[in-house]
């Protein structure tokens, strides 16, 4: 696991490393709490970022910059096998609603300020949707509620 390998690092190494709580972050996330169940097949750090010539988010060669992120999370969310085996209740076509949104037409051209599926979810501490903890409990669980806004996801 990744964790492992980032604590093996000598203590120089480690003090050129941005402080981050990406893990803890993952440890709260639907991905990590879906592998716990057993199931193989769930997002680790790898699925992600990749496991060589793994690049900063700024670098628009990253397989998690703006430009890229929602062709990385697409690899999973918009397969309706892959996904049905963990929430058969889960929407597939959260993809083709973004490309043809406002959102996705702008990153399509190359914008990388505009919303893109970690914008909206996060990265690393991704929650379920009716989980009030997580980034888009109010936007897309109940959408009626006060300050409630429609996303090209909901």
């Amino acid at each position: 696991m990744c964790v492992v390998s980032w604590e093996r690092r000598t203590d120089e190494v480690v003090r050129l490393q941005p402080a981050t709580t990406q893990w803890e972050d993952l440890q709260t996330s639907v991905h990590f709490k879906q592998g716990l169940t057993g199931r193989e097949h769930i997002a680790q750090c790898t699925t992600c970022h990749g496991s060589h010539g793994i690049r900063r988010v700024t670098d628009p060669a990253s397989s998690v910059s703006p430009r890229n992120v929602v062709q990385t999370c697409s690899q999973c969310h918009a397969s309706a096998l892959f996904m049905r085996s963990y929430n058969p209740a889960m929407p597939v076509d959260q993809r083709d609603k973004y490309l043809t949104s406002v959102h996705g037409m702008k990153n399509k051209a190359g914008d990388t300020k505009v919303a893109e599926c970690a914008s909206c979810h996060g990265s690393h501490a991704i929650r379920s949707v009716s989980d009030a903890r997580s980034l888009v409990y109010r936007r897309t669980f109940h959408p009626r509620a006060p300050g409630a806004i429609q996303t090209a996801c909901a």
